[in-house]
């Protein structure tokens, strides 16, 4: 298991003052162990080796997997195995207030997050001295970027043909006004204790990166993960559905 980081999403405007968890149901109709509905497409990129584009109702991610191609650039360290490269950049206006296109220090936070994730689960020595560049570009973020920038690049590595392992699959749970609710939107987070997001492998159920904000006890940090793992295993039944149409299997089962 991946050590715990720390996470501190950006503040991004005033939380709302109406209570988000009502009667058993969140603001937006959902159940506290619910996930927003997930649509995933393949081939968004032509230009791309293979690519992904994922929607969480409002955040919506675009991924673009390039090579494995020669490793160019002068003084890389050598080695005989492959390199994965990842690059998270948000659009200017992916979360509401106007940002800097490119790499921030919550693009480098998630950057960080998704290579850790996918590192283990990608067969590097495949391709050996060669990269794998993974660009990944937020276009609306609402919520959920981490997890969600992990399962849309698994899917396009998959649909690149890249090998792997398994496919590893994002989840996130928020601590709101005492309940865990999983795939959080931007407002629980704003308002949440802690955030807890976690990437596991399909198949094998190994997590690859857990990252955490805010303080969790070890019951409640038990808790959230067992509602990731099962927030993971409904995702991952989406994702393969759309793989197996596209005709995509890099991933092992």
């Amino acid at each position: 298991m991946a050590a715990a980081e720390t996470y501190s999403p950006f503040v991004r405007g005033v939380a709302s003052t109406v209570p988000l968890i009502q009667k058993g149901k969140r603001q937006d109709g959902r159940f506290p162990e619910e996930c927003r509905p997930l649509y995933l497409s393949l081939g968004t990129v032509p230009a791309a080796s293979g690519s992904a584009y994922l929607e969480f109702k409002d955040t919506k991610i675009i991924c673009s997997v390039f090579g494995p191609r020669q490793n160019t650039r002068g003084g890389a360290a050598f080695t005989s195995d492959g390199q994965l490269r990842c690059d998270v950049k948000f659009t200017t206006f992916a979360t509401g207030a106007r940002r800097k296109y490119g790499q921030d220090p919550e693009a480098k936070d998630i950057t960080f997050a998704v290579q850790g994730a996918l590192q283990g689960a990608v067969l590097l020595e495949a391709f050996p001295k060669a990269i794998v560049d993974v660009q990944i570009l937020v276009v609306e973020g609402q919520g959920g970027e981490v997890a969600a920038a992990i399962t849309c690049a698994s899917a396009a590595l998959a649909h690149a043909g890249i090998p792997m392992r398994d496919l590893v699959i994002g989840a996130s749970v928020a601590q709101v006004e005492g309940e865990l609710v999983l795939d959080p939107s931007s407002a629980e987070e704003r308002l949440a204790d802690g955030v807890l997001v976690l990437g596991m492998t399909s198949s094998a159920n190994e997590v690859t990166q857990l990252v955490v904000k805010g303080a969790w006890s070890a019951a409640a940090t038990t808790e959230a993960m067992e509602l990731c793992m099962d927030g993971c295993a409904q995702l991952d039944e989406v994702v393969r559905e759309v793989l197996r149409a596209n005709g995509a299997t890099s991933a092992r089962a």
